[in-house]
């Protein structure tokens, strides 16, 4: 049984023909000056479908091993959706790889597209993301199927969350909204919520092997590292544009601040 999601209400009353656009995932160059993709970031959009997930572990691949043990490459997604079975093989892709994932500030995604982005180990939403609830794409014949398809459904989302660390919560809203509507939320005005279902965020696992890592390089405790580091939040927050940001976060950490 395949599942998917559609932001589309015409697909879900209507049975007409709908010729969506199939994902498309690219390499940005790192250095623009250059078409290498080593180290480039990886921009999926478009419908997620049964060819994304080879397609976004070739990127990986393409883009090289991560220059540390804890730094991060960067995917961007603006997608509306797609087939669930392959976002969730996506998000997996993308954890194991330590990614970054990304919807850039005029870019959206939904539906399956949110599962997919889920597997970022650390995630930021300039734009919009939309949430809805997963739906087989063939109709059920009887009852019992309909109950079967849902807890079937339900297990595997389920079980993807768990293994992603995120709150059973996310489920529970997806759920509440219809397959032919779509609850937004924006990266800006509902960043709280964003932040409360773990939609933005960072794996715990992976922030703790990084801060480690930052304090045996420093070689300081955990607990002076923690204490810089809540130094630099109050210090450098008003420190812009980013690379002046950078700076001052970086001379706090080296206690040069």
């Amino acid at each position: 049984m395949r599942l998917i999601f559609s932001v589309s209400i015409l697909v879900c009353l209507y049975a007409v023909s709908f010729s969506a656009v199939a994902a498309k995932v690219v390499i940005s160059a790192l250095d623009p000056k250059t078409t290498t993709p080593a180290g480039g970031t990886i921009e999926i959009s478009g419908e997620i479908d049964k060819s994304t997930p080879m397609q976004v572990e070739d990127a990986i691949k393409a883009t090289g091993v991560n220059t540390g043990p804890w730094d991060l490459r960067l995917v961007l997604f603006n997608s509306a959706g797609g087939d669930v079975q392959s976002a969730l093989n996506v998000g997996r892709l993308l954890r194991k790889a330590n990614m970054m994932t990304t919807v850039g500030e005029h870019s959206l995604c939904a539906s399956a597209c949110v599962l997919a982005f889920l597997g970022g180990v650390n995630r930021m939403v300039l734009g919009k993301v939309g949430l809805h609830r997963a739906f087989p794409s063939l109709p059920s014949s009887t009852t019992e199927e309909v109950r079967a398809n849902r807890e079937k459904i339900d297990r595997q989302i389920r079980e993807y969350l768990a293994s992603m660390k995120i709150p059973e919560r996310l489920l529970f809203e997806m759920n509440a909204v219809s397959p032919g509507s779509i609850r937004w939320l924006y990266g800006e005005s509902d960043e709280q919520e964003l932040r409360s279902l773990q939609i933005a965020g960072e794996d715990p696992t992976y922030a703790d092997g990084r801060d480690a890592f930052s304090a045996r390089k420093l070689s300081i405790s955990m607990q002076e590292y923690y204490a810089r580091r809540q130094r630099a939040d109050v210090l450098c927050m008003t420190n812009w544009p980013i690379e002046k940001y950078t700076k001052c976060f970086a001379n706090v950490l080296n206690g040069k601040q």
